[in-house]
């Protein structure tokens, strides 16, 4: 019985999730999410060209730069799940 509940509870909250990613998101968060997806892409590339070629470039950097992808990513994928109010 107990079990029944939980799996219940997890369906739920996974179509709820789920309907609210694929709902639709403010402009602000669309544009938000852009910025976030070039920001990310431009850090992550020079952290590759770092690797593949070597640029000698500062440890402090590309420390800087794999942060900004980590939150370049967490922003990316929070404002998915921002939606419009239902007018």
């Amino acid at each position: 019985m107990i079990t029944t509940n939980i799996i219940t509870k997890i369906k739920y909250n996974y179509i709820q999730l789920r309907n609210r990613i694929i709902s639709e998101s403010p402009a602000f968060f669309v544009r938000l999410r852009k910025i976030m997806f070039k920001l990310g892409c431009g850090a992550l590339a020079v952290i590759t060209a770092n690797a593949s070629v070597p640029l000698t470039l500062p440890a402090t950097l590309i420390t800087v730069l794999s942060y900004i992808v980590a939150v370049c990513l967490g922003v990316y994928g929070s404002s998915f799940l921002t939606t419009k109010e239902k007018e």
